[in-house]
């Protein structure tokens, strides 16, 4: 099995433990909290349970997708659409701005008063939901 995961009602450190919850260091079937305060020694769970956490997995990468999507994309590395509204900054001003393509000289130009290093996605609000939802 992996690496133990933390307590999932303190935070702390997990072990294993054997059947009187005393902990061992080899792996165990059953896996308590190291603190004793946080879990009475005979509480103890089995090690497919404590390993398993649905909910708080699915958060975690709800979380990670979130962040991704928020991160600040350097323009040395990628531009956006042409003519998509995107945040700009350059690490002094902050503004939202298009990027255009100069037909005459066939450059990139920024729809903005200062030349953006990094910019992102305008991400929107999702949609309230409709009554009776």
């Amino acid at each position: 099995m992996s690496e133990l995961r933390e307590c999932p009602f303190c935070g702390k450190e997990a072990c294993y433990v054997d059947k009187d919850g005393n902990a061992v260091s080899d792996p165990s079937p059953d896996i308590a909290c190291a603190r004793t305060a946080c879990m009475p020694p005979t509480s103890y769970v089995p090690a497919d349970t404590w390993q398993s956490r649905p909910l708080e997995d699915t958060l975690r990468a709800e979380l990670e997708r979130v962040k991704a999507e928020n991160e600040w994309i350097p323009t040395e590395e990628k531009y956006p659409e042409l003519e998509e509204d995107v945040y700009v900054t350059n690490g002094i001003f902050y503004g939202v701005s298009g990027l255009y393509k100069d037909n005459n000289t066939g450059t990139f130009e920024w729809e903005c008063n200062f030349e953006p290093t990094h910019w992102k996605p305008i991400t929107l609000l999702p949609a309230a939901p409709e009554e009776g939802e």
